[in-house]
C-alpha cells in the first residue's frame, strides 16, 4: 500500500540505491554511489488517498520497494493497521 495515487499505473523504476551517509539502516537514491536497482510495479487498486501496488524486484537491495516508491512520490504506508479498512478486489 502506498500513499496517494500513482501518476503511471505500471512502470519500471531503475534508480540506484545506496546507504544514507552516517546510517547502517537507512537507504536512499544515490546516482554516484548507488548500486543498480530495478523494480517493476503495477497499480492493482486505488482509493482516494491510497494505492495497492504490486512490485516485482529484479534486484534485491535493502529497503528497495520503500526507497523506490518514495522516489516516485508515493511512499509506503507506515501504519499497517489501516489496511483492515479497505476491501481488496484484485
Amino acid at each position: 500500500m502506498s500513499n496517494g495515487q500513482l501518476e503511471r499505473k505500471t512502470g519500471t523504476i531503475t534508480l540506484p540505491i545506496a546507504r544514507k551517509n552516517d546510517s547502517i539502516i537507512e537507504r536512499c537514491i544515490d546516482e554516484k554511489h548507488g548500486k543498480p536497482s530495478i523494480t517493476h510495479y503495477e497499480v492493482l487498486q486505488e482509493w482516494q488517498d491510497f494505492s495497492l501496488v504490486k512490485c516485482q524486484l529484479k534486484t534485491g537491495r535493502t529497503h528497495q520497494i520503500r526507497v523506490h516508491m518514495a522516489a516516485l512520490g508515493n511512499p509506503l504506508l507506515r501504519r499497517y493497521s489501516v489496511w483492515s479498512c479497505f476491501s481488496f478486489n484484485y
